[in-house]
């Protein structure tokens, strides 16, 4: 395990981020809770009033060092928080009473029909509210002797009251453990070429006279990638050195940002004399003397600064404006991309560069360990020294640790290690690997600490959306209340979300390795997860049925995670009675029905539950358990049933609820699912949400994945007007719209939110109604549209450039996607002129358009990264005519091209891509791979798959020129026996379905075994 000391330690900085962020909130609830406290309390809201003060004085005083040396007051914290959590629940219980008499109040007035009852249903709500108006008093009156403890604590500890200086969160002091840096390499960079190149043709040494003005080029990556490491290897280049001379400057930056400090080092390293002036302007002035007739390269290493613009166009306008006559360059290096978006925003576009920097090849990281390592003899040792570089996932730094270490333990149990645990349970390893990411961490407020804390109960490598992050946030109660109520919450989390994002907490998946590019997907590097695991406290905590960790989650837990479901879970569950968030994973294990008793039983003890997430198998019969837990703002199954269904729908907190499976959804009850005045995102399969009526009531939907269309009152399209706040909607059968009054009563366009829409017209009508598509236009700042079943011969005015209206103008501004299915009369794209107004494309998907004969002017699309065409049978009939003509070259960098039919790879604009990065492609027809066109693209080409290859007997002789290639798949190919020489850089080989002539030939000294031993990755079957 990572040393004592180091879990402490972080243990205790995690309670001091709870203690910061309830110092923020107790304000909030004692004051609400005073207001909604009966005016015969008075002397208790007085005292209360008085106390809290001296508590908030109290809480502001407690250092970390406090923490950690003092276990009464960690204990005191916790009672603190328990007792603040009690009165938010009596708050919010008192507040779902108020919209459960609004909820009947309006069902009283619509119907005449049953007046007794609904008196009866108010009388019993009056009630509830008296039940909690007393429950909050208690709660009130525990947290006044929790204020009365704090007082006697701190005599008996003999603190006193006291008070610190404001802590500038997020902008900490350098401290000692953060080294400075020179310009001096230390030790040899393995890999790192590709970027030193793009870097010196930046700096212009081989074109000196190309360019005078100031250029920055800013260095991003994690900690430990190596970025010092790259700007070193740079300085030390000759062309380097001969262009700029002595005048090669290296600053380490302060961790606080001062312009000041920074000009006063560059001056210190030009003269190797302390500058002694305390004025920015006569510090600047000098700086220009020195500078005026010289060229420079200025490196800015490890910067922090991300927050104040105003400093970098302090630091950045003069060198800019004055001091680089002769051309100026700077390199930045820093950990944090919203560090060099900072940097950004002070050049002009043509002025600033960004290298980002992912991790190390295979081969590179060996060269690292061998380099620390040498290469042994001992077969086993090589053979776990190839899989240690395997989990290392490309970074130099822990490469360089775990090298230093095995140098001096060569024994095979050592190294054997290494295969069993994490980097951070490495008692010689981790202090250095955390103590390098935890300066990262220590950079955010506790908040956005709070928030990436509460990461650590997922799963290692989970796949995140930002969507559904920042919602359980928000949901779970980690963001404090706004004034502008969840919609103002839901940006805060966004923005929190964005922070951890841009410094480098978390890496986005590239689009083209999921299958909706509408939706981008998150992952953690595994050591940021470790370290988000590192410094969790007791309140975050994942339990593995697998594992059986009962003793690891503790009593306090407020957000749990479950993989799998048993009695031992049950039984944690039952014992977590302040718990806010629960998901339960239960993809393996079938729930009994004696497991479903339980956990309906333990359910009933969660009472303080505000997010409850079910996925997997078996989750029936449980939701009038469910329907108990009355502070419940986020609901999502993965599959219930319709008993008892209705009662989920009087949770009137309710803001997120996600259905995506009902048994039984003809017959279930949705009819009071407008009762859910709070509700914000609605999913629910298909035919359930068919039925709901006057589904326009729910006046704060931001998301709703269905409005099905009838030609009834309340399933109109009309039903759409009031929800101004829409961000995604889904309309189906948009057959049934009558006219283009009723299709402009929806109002797509005023809906300033929108970012998503799909319109689907289902398989049953034969309506052309081009009109009515062309009245439905979206908000102008629409990022994703799909259209599916329309059966018109052109796409809508306002996509294609018929007819020039401001709106159409208007519609290029943002579109991102287009998904175009099933439209099987739609004959021909939009023209050239038309795709190249739209700048920000950068997705498009075309299925079973059987009609279509031309792409138009596809290939102008100039942002374009994702491209996928199938089933669509006219244009590949229509390609098969075509004769082979010289491509001419289209500048595109396309990340992934995906066909049924190579024949399209000869049709424009295919044939003219020669920056493809990917190829997917369906070879049922295919005899070999289009040489000449894997030939173009070979300079970006890094992965190619082929599907369903039941035709291809080989391979290109010219496979060992695609240098760039990394990921080969072939899948169904019987008929390859052989292979030729393979790409040098080639990483993966998979191929399904082969000859057992291939099979035998790949294994070990076979026919084809000296060329595929290079290759990493190998599965040939």
């Amino acid at each position: 395990m990572v040393e004592a000391a180091a879990i402490a330690f972080a243990k205790s900085s995690a309670i001091f981020v709870g203690k910061k962020v309830a110092e923020a909130v107790i304000s909030y609830v004692v004051n609400k809770a005073l207001d909604r406290l009966p005016l015969e309390n008075e002397d208790l809201k007085t005292k209360l009033k008085s106390k809290l003060s001296k508590t908030q004085a109290m809480l502001y005083g407690i250092t970390l060092q406090e923490i950690q040396d003092n276990q009464g007051l960690v204990e005191w914290l916790w009672q603190f928080r328990d007792a603040i959590q009690e009165a938010e629940d009596a708050l919010d219980e008192l507040d779902f009473f108020d919209l459960e008499k609004v909820c009947n109040r309006k069902a009283e007035s619509s119907s005449s029909l049953v007046p007794k009852f609904m008196r009866l249903q108010l009388s019993v709500s009056s009630n509830n509210s008296n039940s909690s108006r007393k429950n909050l008093k208690n709660a009130l009156m525990r947290l006044e002797s929790v204020f009365d403890d704090a007082a006697n604590f701190r005599v008996v500890t003999g603190h006193g009251l006291h008070t610190s200086p404001q802590r500038n969160e997020g902008h900490i002091q350098d401290t000692t453990n953060r080294n400075e840096t020179t310009r001096v390499l230390a030790t040899p960079v393995f890999g790192r070429q590709k970027e030193k190149d793009e870097i010196i043709e930046w700096l212009g040494v081989e074109a000196p006279g190309r360019d005078s003005k100031l250029s920055v080029c800013a260095i991003v990556g994690g900690g430990g990638m190596g970025k010092t490491s790259l700007a070193q290897l740079v300085c030390q280049d000759k062309k380097v050195q001969d262009h700029f001379g002595d005048m090669i400057i290296w600053v380490h930056v302060p961790k606080r940002f001062e312009p000041l400090v920074l000009v006063a080092r560059m001056l210190e390293s030009i003269n190797r004399n302390r500058a002694t002036a305390s004025s920015l302007d006569i510090l600047q002035l000098d700086l220009t003397k020195e500078l005026v007739t010289k060229r420079f390269l200025l490196v800015l290493d490890d910067a922090w600064e991300d927050g104040e613009n105003e400093l970098w166009g302090q630091f950045l306008s003069p060198l800019r404006n004055i001091i680089a006559p002769m051309g100026g360059r700077i390199l930045l290096t820093t950990r944090m991309g919203s560090v060099a978006d900072a940097v950004k925003r002070q050049m002009p576009s043509n002025e600033y560069k960004c290298v980002v920097l992912g991790g190390l090849d295979h081969r590179d990281i060996m060269q690292i360990l061998n380099h620390h390592v040498p290469p042994n003899e001992d077969l086993e040792l090589r053979s776990v020294a190839e899989w240690i570089v395997h989990n290392l996932e490309g970074c130099p730094f822990v490469a360089k640790v775990i090298g230093q270490y095995l140098r001096d333990n060569t024994d095979h149990s050592n190294w054997n290690n290494f295969l069993n645990k994490k980097v951070c349970h490495l008692d010689d390893i981790a202090p250095r690997v955390m103590e390098m990411l935890r300066l990262s961490y220590e950079d955010l407020t506790s908040e956005v600490q709070l928030c990436f804390q509460y990461c650590s109960i997922f799963p290692s490598h989970y796949k995140f959306r930002m969507e559904e992050l920042t919602e359980m946030w928000v949901s779970s109660g980690l963001i404090l209340q706004s004034t502008k109520g969840n919609s103002g919450q839901e940006k805060i989390a966004r923005e929190h979300f964005n922070i951890l994002l841009k410094k480098s907490f978390f890496s986005l998946i590239p689009r083209e390795l999921h299958p909706d590019p509408s939706t981008d997907y998150y992952v953690m590097h595994d050591l940021i997860y470790e370290l988000s695991c590192l410094v969790s406290s007791e309140e975050f905590s994942t339990f593995k049925v697998t594992k059986c960790n009962t003793a690891d989650v503790s009593e306090r837990v407020r957000h749990l995670y479950i993989e799998g479901i048993n009695s031992e879970a049950i039984n944690v569950i039952s014992k977590s009675k302040y718990l806010r968030t629960l998901i339960i994973a239960n993809e393996e294990w079938p729930l009994k029905a004696g497991l479903a008793d339980n956990l309906k039983k333990a359910m009933k003890g969660i009472t303080s539950l505000r997010l409850l997430k079910f996925d997997g198998h078996g989750w029936f019969d449980i939701n009038d358990a469910i329907a108990e837990l009355k502070h419940l703002r986020y609901i999502c199954m993965s599959a219930t049933n319709k008993s008892n269904l209705n009662k989920l729908f009087k949770l009137f907190h309710l803001e997120v609820l996600k259905l995506l499976k009902i048994e039984g959804e003809e017959q279930a009850s949705v009819s009071d699912l407008c009762n859910l005045a709070n509700l914000q995102k609605l999913y629910l399969p298909k035919t359930a949400l068919s039925r709901v009526p006057h589904i326009g009531r729910l006046t704060n939907l931001r998301e709703l994945n269905g409005l099905s269309v009838k030609r009834e009152d309340g399933h109109k399209i009309s039903e759409l007007k009031d929800l101004k706040n829409l961000r995604k909607v889904f309309v189906f059968d948009v057959e049934n719209v009558s006219n283009c009054s009723e299709a402009s009563s929806a109002e797509l366009s005023n809906k300033n939110d929108m970012e998503l829409l799909s319109l689907e017209w289902s398989n049953q009508h034969n309506r052309i109604n081009e009109q009515i598509l062309d009245t439905l236009v979206p908000y102008k700042r629409i990022r994703h549209l799909r259209i599916s079943g329309y059966k018109g011969f052109l796409p809508p005015l306002w996509i294609q450039r018929k007819v020039l209206t401001t709106i159409e103008e208007q519609h290029y501004k943002a579109l991102t996607s287009l998904k175009v299915v099933g439209c099987s009369m739609l004959q021909k794209l939009p023209s050239e002129e038309h795709f190249r107004r739209i700048s920000t494309m950068e997705s498009i998907e075309i299925l079973q358009c059987q009609s279509l004969s031309t792409l138009g002017g596809l290939g102008a699309l100039a942002s374009l990264k994702i491209l996928k065409i199938q089933q669509c049978t006219h244009l590949t009939a229509t390609s098969s005519g075509i004769p082979v003509a010289p491509a001419m070259q289209s500048s595109l960098v396309l990340d992934t091209l995906e066909i049924d039919n190579h024949l399209l790879l000869l049709q424009n604009p295919f044939r003219n891509f020669c920056l493809t990065r990917r190829l997917v492609s369906n070879g049922s027809e295919m005899l070999e791979l289009p040489q000449e066109w894997l030939l173009q693209n070979s300079s970006q080409l890094e992965h190619i798959e082929i599907n369903n290859a039941n035709l291809l007997r080989s391979l290109p002789s010219t496979m060992d020129t695609l240098h760039s290639l990394r990921s080969l798949v072939l899948c169904n190919a019987p008929l390859l026996e052989t292979l030729p020489a393979m790409p040098p850089n080639l990483w993966a080989l998979q191929i399904s379905g082969c000859c057992t002539r291939l099979k035998v030939g790949c294994k070990t000294n076979g026919s084809e075994w000296e060329k595929i031993l290079p290759i990493h990755k190998v599965d040939i079957n």
